[in-house]
């Protein structure tokens, strides 16, 4: 069970770019964002983004209730390769517009296994 009434979206404000950047900068840069976001009257969440099995991980925000072309746009004012999307029916990895013209996409499905109820 997907649990959002619509899509929810991920982005970070961290190493724009790539390259890895000062903890302090991208501290500052995600403060940024998140008042961009709460600015606007979007509910979010802090998350964690990441390659699977990498120790690298960024601090970002999971976004509810919005559509992918907010997400996006954040990715691009923020500097972003890249976007996640999550929906009832997939989990899609999304370039930003403005890093790639071609806009490439990968999308998986997704399911719960267990839900705990702690």
């Amino acid at each position: 069970m997907f649990p959002f009434a619509q899509p929810a979206g991920f982005v970070t404000a961290h190493n724009p770019g790539g390259p890895p950047i000062a903890k302090e900068v991208n501290d500052a840069r995600h403060r940024e964002l998140e008042a961009a976001v709460a600015a606007l009257g979007h509910k979010f969440f802090l998350a964690q983004g990441g390659r699977h099995g990498r120790a690298h991980q960024e601090t970002g925000l999971l976004i509810l209730d919005v559509s992918p072309q907010f997400v996006n746009e954040m990715g691009v004012r923020f500097g972003q390769a890249a976007i996640y999307i999550w929906s009832a029916t997939e989990f899609l990895l999304e370039a930003c517009g403005g890093r790639d013209e071609r806009k490439r996409s990968c999308s998986q499905g997704w399911k719960v296994n267990h839900i705990s109820e702690k």
